[in-house]
């Protein structure tokens, strides 16, 4: 199931990169397009199938749930940082 939903997710990139690609000066960016948005699809869909498979109400979609919110503020403590060191810098 999950093959199939990235076979799907490569060929709507395949359609999406020729839609954009419409003139020769742009196929470097068509490219860096389709490959980022399979990636993303995959990722993401790849994903869901796993979470859809474990029980609700269960440790791991918990753990899914923390992990993720962690994730997010670490992340906003890491550009907050960044940009406050960038500034401190230029000044």
């Amino acid at each position: 199931m999950a093959l199939a939903g990235v076979k799907k997710g490569a060929a709507a990139a395949k359609q999406a990169v020729s839609t954009i690609a419409s003139s020769p000066s742009r196929i470097l960016d068509s490219t860096i397009y389709g490959v980022c948005y399979g990636l993303s699809y995959g990722a993401v869909f790849s994903a869901l199938m796993v979470v859809k498979m474990l029980p609700a109400d269960g440790l791991a979609i918990k753990g899914f749930h923390e992990g993720a919110k962690a994730a997010r503020k670490d992340f906003k403590t890491h550009e907050y940082k960044h940009a406050a060191e960038k500034t401190v810098s230029e000044s």
